[in-house]
């Protein structure tokens, strides 16, 4: 079972002070959620690959690709590194990217994927683009 956290006050869960202390309630997920973050997370994970096609990421601070990729942190708009750092992990993980002295490579099947990434997107903003054949222009 997967649950959704998330952090909580209450008033009656105070400090000696009178300080409200957060804690956390966990909700269970829906299987609609789970799949909804699942590709959330393929979707990061393809940014990240078409990215990475670009040499100049691959050197760069990940608060500056987080900064590149407009990952921010919600509440302070900062560039979020952290999830820089989970998707490139992630990568890592599936054999798609290699780390070495700090620069990032596509393996050959990382730049396949991204590639194949870049060509459904081209797909589908061409398609997207093109007038809609089955309505019909009245004279």
């Amino acid at each position: 079972m997967h649950f959704h956290l998330r952090s909580v006050t209450h008033e009656r869960l105070k400090d000696s002070k009178g300080r409200l202390i957060p804690t956390v309630v966990a909700s269970p997920l829906s299987e609609q959620a789970r799949e909804d973050i699942a590709n959330v997370t393929y979707s990061r994970e393809d940014e990240m690959l078409v990215a990475l096609l670009d040499p100049a990421n691959r050197t760069v601070s990940k608060s500056k690709l987080a900064r590149r990729l407009n990952w921010l942190v919600n509440t302070t708009g900062e560039p979020n590194h952290v999830q820089v750092t989970r998707v490139l992990k992630s990568l890592k993980a599936d054999k798609l990217i290699k780390v070495n002295r700090g620069v990032i490579a596509l393996t050959p099947e990382g730049k396949k994927q991204a590639e194949q990434v870049c060509s459904v997107r081209t797909d589908q903003n061409q398609r997207s683009s093109e007038p809609n054949k089955t309505e019909q222009v009245d004279e």
